[in-house]
């Protein structure tokens, strides 16, 4: 709450305005050195109220000085990209040369709460998987004849199917849009062979620069791009061995980012994975024993090794399209309280998934939702809804009224939450309710929420002391990780320093579906690798700063 009584005391020419000498001056500064007092008064006020007063007033000299050094980083690397585009994919290549990313990759992150499980990993590590599968197909809605030119806008998807399947050839010039051809002859007859062949497939599914900022780019045209590759990697993710082997992979790479607690966000709509032989259908339940499998095998390899205790575990957030009929979203409800059921801690939410703009929103399935609810409740089982909700640019319609709907429905988390911002009374109550918003600054630049980060609604949101988390939601397409998430946050927001960073991640866990005493760990875990990370920056600092190890006897250093 702003303290108005002091403002009063501080500023009479502000109570002054709502008397009736309107044209008094005698409470105005009668000097200059009078006005920067208050202006210096008026913005410790503000600064007290910030999201991050509290980490800042308790800051160990440890901290202060990691902080300091950090800033310095900062204005070197504003230095370094002064004058380029302010778009990520145009200064990826710069970023990941630079010093920054190096202290966003160590910072201890806390938990990742938004990503969605198939685009976890670069889409390369898919392809490779796929190229031993005797019964994978690839099929293009294009010829690729090597006298067309048809690679660049041919949408390509894939699948495993029986042995016994009739293939065609994609590069023949009389090839049947959308005939299976059998992937292994696809690679061995693409053009330059198979390293060509996968290096094209995945930039296929990669958004370019190009995609995403084309001058006659828009929000629909950049939506078709990101649906084309969610297609694609569909069916390079959903067989059995791809399946089993990613989520392994996916751990580590949570671990190199120094994530220590993951809730992915599986789609569950396609109802079966395939066996590599195309013969078997694994059903959620399968699906769920291998992630409960491969989680354990994995964790237990990462506890006989020096990541002992690093890593605390994952859940899966059911997700649903919010596309689909009512018996359709019924049906996958009432799956996931059967998986509910089965793996009690494992499942830990539920969502909808896709673009809301082309979605239906939240209400139109509100019979179904009250339902779960009602059933959830009587039978013992805590399943929060944790809605997708406001990512989008409108304001007052049905898309937009998609906050309404998930704060109403009790939503314990929102994804996004972009245009929260329009709505000054629902930021009271995610504040006042510990509604915290799942914020993914460059998938929002990407898909054109904001034109760059300087535009992001992020520091608007914290000013108002809103919850929040950052996560990296689809970074397989974006070329992007967790840790250029947090690089971004930083070097376009002056608002944001170590100690927000500290806030961000201390959030994370605490808004997680972790229970009491597996947060209570992890906080003790996270903690300790805090500690290590400000005196690793106090390290790290001086050697590319070029001043001595102790930021506090540099002449400026404290300014």
């Amino acid at each position: 709450m702003v303290n108005l009584k002091w403002i009063h005391e501080s500023f009479p020419c502000y109570s002054n305005r709502h008397s009736s000498n309107h044209g008094s001056t005698s409470s105005i500064p009668s000097s200059p050195t009078e006005y920067r007092k208050a202006v210096e008064a008026l913005q410790q006020e503000e600064r007290q109220l910030a999201f991050d007063a509290a980490a800042r007033s308790k800051a160990s000299k440890t901290e202060q000085d990691a902080a300091l050094i950090l800033e310095k980083i900062r204005e070197k690397e504003r230095e370094s990209l002064s004058g380029t585009p302010d778009q990520f994919l145009a200064n990826v290549d710069r970023i990941n040369s630079g010093d920054l990313i190096k202290v966003a990759q160590n910072f201890p992150k806390g938990a990742h709460l938004h990503c969605h499980f198939n685009t976890v990993l670069h889409p390369s590590f898919l392809v490779s998987q796929a190229r031993d599968v005797k019964c994978m197909f690839i099929r293009s809605t294009l010829s690729l004849d090597s006298q067309s030119d048809n690679f660049k806008n041919a949408a390509i998807t894939f699948s495993v199917l029986q042995d016994s399947t009739q293939g065609a050839d994609i590069f023949s010039p009389s090839y049947e849009p959308l005939a299976w051809m059998r992937y292994s002859k696809f690679l061995e007859r693409f053009p330059g062979g198979r390293e060509n062949a996968e290096e094209w497939l995945a930039s296929k599914m990669i958004l370019s620069l190009e995609d995403a900022h084309a001058t006659d780019q828009t929000i629909e045209g950049v939506w078709d791009l990101f649906n084309r590759s969610t297609q694609m990697m569909k069916g390079l993710f959903n067989y059995e061995s791809a399946f089993r082997n990613y989520i392994g992979n996916a751990i580590d790479s949570f671990v190199a980012e120094n994530v220590m607690y993951a809730e992915v966000r599986p789609n569950f709509y396609d109802r079966y994975i395939v066996s590599d032989d195309g013969k078997e259908q694994l059903d959620h339940h399968a699906w769920m024993r291998i992630i409960q499998e491969e989680v354990a095998a994995k964790i237990t390899r990462l506890d006989a090794t020096d990541k002992r205790g690093s890593f605390k575990g994952l859940k899966v957030i059911y997700c649903a399209p919010r596309s689909i009929k009512n018996e359709d979203m019924a049906w996958c409800l009432n799956d996931c309280i059967s998986l509910k059921k089965s793996f009690p801690d494992l499942i830990c939410g539920f969502d909808m998934v896709g673009c809301e703009g082309r979605g239906n929103p939240i209400r139109d399935y509100i019979t179904e939702l009250l339902h779960f609810q009602r059933t959830c409740a009587a039978q013992n089982l805590t399943i929060p809804f944790i809605f997708h909700a406001g990512e989008t640019l409108e304001s007052q319609g049905e898309t937009d009224n998609n906050l309404y709907d998930a704060i109403l429905l009790g939503s314990k988390r929102i994804g996004h939450g972009y245009a929260l911002p329009q709505h000054p009374y629902l930021m009271q109550l995610c504040r006042d309710r510990g509604i915290a918003l799942e914020i993914c600054p460059i998938s929002n630049e990407v898909l054109h929420l904001c034109a760059s980060m300087r535009g992001h609604v992020l520091p608007a949101l914290l000013a108002q002391s809103v919850p929040c988390t950052v996560s990296s939601d689809n970074p397989a397409y974006f070329r992007s990780s967790l840790s250029h998430d947090f690089y971004q946050t930083l070097i376009h927001h002056d608002s944001m320093t170590l100690y927000g960073w500290r806030v961000l991640a201390e959030w994370s866990i605490e808004h997680s579906c972790m229970d009491s005493e597996q947060k209570a760990d992890a906080f003790v875990t996270w903690k300790a690798s805090w500690e290590q990370f400000c005196r690793w920056i106090i390290k790290f600092g001086p050697d590319i700063l070029n001043f001595p190890s102790s930021p506090g006897i540099v002449d400026g250093g404290r300014n």
